[in-house]
């Protein structure tokens, strides 16, 4: 396969995420990718920059009561397959967005908690009633949450995290002996990235990751946490919402800015495009 030099396109590349110590591969224009796991860094998000402050709601539609409902409804499938019961538990969501799906949490759990990057999204979360005290900024989160959790939810979430293995650190020191985790996140390897390379959906500024199954596996199964099962992602989605999300991808055409113009009839589809579902669960010491 053509390689070039990498050093025209950024001059310093991260140790990967996944923490593999195999020297990155540069097989594409785009990617800097792990050879032991294929999770990588997209190179043009390396040198974009996003912030997370209060056009970012609006930008990604979070407080869309349409689009909390689907997530709602997929978040209730999820559990489902999982044979997740949460009455007696307590519960943590990792970047919970507009906060619908924390709203529900809160009404299945003993207790929910919440941690997000953006002021904006907290404000919302209290006004569909969540309790503020149990909801902290990403930069401001307590050492120690008032109670240990038994289950954590990231939902698109963890693929936006810079620092993964502090963050693990304080998650560690916040778990139960039993502790799991519900991830969804885009994958590295999955047929749509290989079929549509620059063009793939989840390829945008605010993505700078994106982790394989394996590279997961591997990053959690070190910080004790070993994979249970995985889940079919299939999503409860608006077309609107599709081309929504392309008009905020650089290298998509224009043409997606004049489709958001005109009027969808509220058509929702169920469909999974290149994303991957895992249960992770704490490893007990006698299986250590």
């Amino acid at each position: 396969m053509r390689t070039f030099d990498i050093s025209t396109l950024l001059t310093d590349i991260p140790k990967p995420l996944c923490e593999h110590n195999e020297p990155l591969k540069y097989s594409r224009k785009y990617k800097a990718e792990c050879p032991v796991c294929q999770s990588f860094w997209d190179l043009n998000a390396l040198k974009s920059s996003i912030v997370y402050d209060c056009n970012y709601p609006e930008m990604r539609s979070h407080f869309n009561p349409i689009k909390g409902k689907n997530k709602v409804k997929t978040l209730q499938g999820w559990l489902r397959e999982t044979h997740i019961e949460l009455s007696a538990s307590i519960v943590c969501e990792v970047g919970f967005g507009g906060g619908f799906c924390l709203q529900y949490l809160q009404k299945l759990s003993k207790q929910a908690f919440g941690v997000e990057a953006i002021p904006q999204n907290i404000e919302h979360a209290v006004s569909l009633g969540i309790k503020r005290e149990n909801l902290y900024l990403a930069d401001e989160v307590p050492s120690l949450l008032p109670s240990r959790v038994d289950y954590w939810f990231f939902q698109d979430s963890f693929e936006h995290i810079p620092d993964p293995s502090t963050f693990m650190r304080w998650l560690l020191c916040n778990s139960s002996d039993s502790s799991k985790i519900l991830l969804v996140a885009p994958n590295s390897t999955s047929i749509s990235e290989r079929v549509l390379g620059k063009f793939w959906l989840h390829r945008s500024a605010d993505h700078c990751f994106h982790w394989s199954r394996k590279g997961l596996v591997d990053f959690f199964l070190k910080r004790g946490f070993v994979l249970e099962c995985l889940f079919n992602t299939k999503k409860y989605i608006s077309v609107k919402g599709v081309i929504a999300h392309a008009t905020l991808l650089s290298n998509y055409p224009p043409v997606f800015r004049n489709l958001m113009r005109l009027t969808f009839p509220n058509i929702v589809i169920r469909f999974n495009f290149g994303e991957m579902g895992l249960l992770l669960g704490k490893r007990s010491n006698s299986e250590s």
